[in-house]
């Protein structure tokens, strides 16, 4: 027993060295890295992998790929064909919350970037915005996958937006696409300034919409979780709404409004653009 009590004294004195001087220790070393490529006009696609690092994109006027690492992990940059992969790989003993709280990674990517970018998120946060509204960052598709954490995303024009989430919560400003689909497992989505066609699929979260424009198609399917809608005054849509548990509310006024129990439909304006939703268990609120 009184060997059990020395062994656990010994755990809780190294781990209070490794919180507090870790970064200090060779063996534990946590040099800040700095690693670059270029990007040539032959590359078509940039592969981001991150795991819990505090994540910063920042768009310069460079042709270079550079990362900035502070904290424990290896950066690597490495190119495969037409293909840039940057990534950040952990030791098991780095994935512990408390040893995370130093890390910051600083991408700096170049502005005239405009084919594919595949983001890969652990948890943390990552931030990754266009200059402005008037100056977005333009892409051919963009990708997103998300275990956990925080993203934001502000100023994109994309051809097409694809985002996937099990947990956590993304917020975007500003997205023009001409296609936009979400699979949200759980968590929450917060969208503002979103113009395009909107595709989304909740097993369990929410998802707060807010459209600039109503200019395609949106469907929505809820399992369990919760929409809310915010289309333009003068939206033209078709709602098509089909509900097994729940509810779908409506403030537009709606032309060749039908109502019961497990449906709901109308329409607003022309009536150009089909909405349609359908929900298992769950809200969906449009105003």
């Amino acid at each position: 027993m009184k060997n059990l009590f020395v062994i656990l004294l010994l755990i809780v004195a190294f781990a209070l060295v490794f919180v507090n001087y870790g970064d200090k220790l060779p063996f534990f070393g946590s040099d800040d890295q700095t690693k670059g490529i270029k990007v040539s006009k032959d590359i078509e696609s940039i592969e981001i992998d991150v795991d819990s690092s505090s994540t910063t994109v920042i768009p310069t006027n460079n042709n270079r790929l550079e990362a900035e690492l502070h904290g424990k992990g290896k950066l690597t940059i490495s190119q495969t064909n037409d293909t840039i992969e940057l990534k950040v790989d952990r030791k098991w003993f780095d994935w512990l919350s408390f040893f995370d709280k130093k890390n910051k990674l600083t991408i700096y990517l170049p502005e005239n970037y405009d084919r594919d970018m595949d983001i890969k998120v652990g948890s943390g946060n990552f931030v990754f915005e266009g200059h402005s509204e008037e100056k977005p960052m333009t892409l051919s598709t963009l990708s997103l996958e998300m275990s956990s954490g925080n993203v934001e995303l502000e100023n994109f024009v994309t051809k097409e937006f694809d985002h996937e989430g099990s947990s956590g919560r993304i917020s975007i400003h500003s997205l023009k696409t001409d296609k936009g689909s979400f699979d949200i497992s759980s968590g929450k989505i917060d969208l503002s300034g979103y113009v395009g066609p909107l595709d989304a699929d909740l097993s369990s979260g929410r998802l707060n919409a807010q459209m600039d424009e109503l200019n395609d198609s949106v469907n929505i399917k809820i399992s369990s979780g919760s929409v809310d809608l915010d289309l333009p005054d003068n939206a033209d849509f078709t709602l098509n709404g089909k509900v097994s548990s729940g509810d779908i509310s409506s403030e537009f006024p709606l032309t060749n409004h039908k109502v019961n129990k497990k449906d709901i439909s109308g329409k607003h304006g022309k009536g150009t653009h089909p909405i349609n939703l359908k929900v298992s268990s769950g809200n969906i609120d449009i105003h």
